[in-house]
């Protein structure tokens, strides 16, 4: 029977589309191939039926408007690919955004095939060869039913997901080992957290400074994003995390730690490493080495568009070592917003205050309202503070 396809109450409809933006599900790329054509499309409606079926059952929502449905129903298979966190672009690529500029999709990823002949990507997270025993069309989507004939998997990794309207993935949440029963601060657990991009500057000259106060610790050190770190937070996996920022909700108490301006690191035998502060205009033209961080980017790329100046970004890095070792080898300059990621390292790269007018930059030391607070907190808040100030 054919399902409603006409919108009787658009605030529902609207409501629902909201509502299911919430509910995290894998990216998957469903493939086909046979008398009907080869074909395939981004999926994020599949999900398990059974696995006590013999061979095991799973589903997939495909819009009939979409030109890789009418294939895979009259080949009357597909394959499933689930990807890893790192193919967006794959996800990309067979969700039309790049309808332009990539004429054949299946150029995005290497293939194979298993049972059915449907494509299924080599490096995929996992690949579920089908075969079609059902459908039913509800409204505009038909509601597709295979039987597994194989299953491929990578052996481990990471699932790309999608929730809120953007990509993200899993993370592990591993809790630490409970405190003393005795609460004895012998080798007391602690589980600290830090932005991944100056977690190694200061994270171990405030342990150093832990043990040199007489505080042992039993340490888990968790880099991430303010999402990883949020998450860790909010589960108990983190007792208390060093972060950007000072707005993190209700649940989440804040101490501030320092309020910092943006710095510019550039060879040290580089003609602008003689001033004392770079403004953006001195950078104009000079290569730019940028972090992949979107937020910090594109905080870094509008400040020097406030001042008349079009980054001329070449390279982009996860890591700030890595942009320090190519400040270093002279391929460009970086600037980083804080001024403890400048510090160390090789003297071949200096620090230089980046001469604009912005508001400060603010690190706080946050966690859990409804937690304890753990016992070294304070001592926590008055080194990372005293360790910021030296920088």
């Amino acid at each position: 029977m054919t399902g409603k396809t006409g919108i009787e109450n658009p605030s529902l409809q609207q409501k629902y589309f909201d509502a299911m933006s919430f509910a995290p599900a894998t990216v998957n790329i469903v493939t086909t191939d046979g008398t009907e054509g080869r074909a395939g499309v981004t999926v994020s409606a599949m999900s398990s039926v059974s696995a006590d079926t013999d061979p095991p059952t799973l589903l997939v929502c495909l819009n009939e408007k979409n030109s890789a449905t009418q294939k895979i129903l009259g080949n009357g298979v597909f394959c499933v690919n689930i990807l890893h966190e790192h193919q967006s672009y794959i996800s990309d690529v067979f969700a039309g955004r790049y309808k332009e500029a990539v004429n054949d999709k299946f150029s995005a990823a290497s293939w194979t095939t298993h049972a059915t002949a449907a494509p299924a990507i080599v490096d995929a997270l996992a690949a579920l060869d089908c075969r079609i025993v059902s459908t039913k069309k509800v409204g505009l989507h038909h509601v597709i039913f295979g039987e597994v004939q194989h299953i491929e998997l990578s052996g481990s990794g990471n699932a790309l997901t999608y929730a809120n309207r953007a990509y993200g993935s899993v993370q592990p949440v591993n809790f630490g080992p409970a405190p003393c029963e005795d609460g004895s601060e012998d080798a007391l657990p602690l589980s600290i957290g830090c932005f991944h991009t100056f977690a190694p500057y200061l994270l171990p000259t405030l342990v150093r400074k832990l043990k040199e106060a007489g505080h042992p610790v039993r340490l888990n050190l968790i880099e991430g994003d303010r999402r990883r770190l949020t998450l860790g937070l909010m589960s108990g996996e983190i007792d208390c995390a060093v972060m950007y920022g000072n707005d993190f909700g209700s649940e989440l108490s804040m101490a501030p730690v320092a309020s910092l301006s943006p710095h510019v690191l550039i060879a040290a035998n580089h003609r602008l490493a003689e001033k004392n502060t770079i403004s953006p205009a001195d950078l104009s033209g000079e290569p730019m080495i940028s972090a992949i961080d979107k937020a910090a980017s594109q905080r870094v790329e509008s400040l020097m568009l406030e001042h008349g100046v079009t980054p001329n970004t070449l390279y982009r890095s996860s890591s700030l070592e890595m942009a320090r070792a190519m400040v270093r080898e002279e391929l460009g300059f970086a600037v980083v917003l804080t001024n403890i990621a400048a510090r160390g390292g090789s003297a071949a790269v200096v620090s230089r205050k980046l001469d604009v007018d912005t508001e400060s930059i603010d690190i706080s030391l946050v966690r859990n309202r409804s937690a304890s607070a753990h016992p070294l907190h304070d001592l926590i808040l008055d080194l990372a503070r005293h360790i910021w100030t030296e920088a």
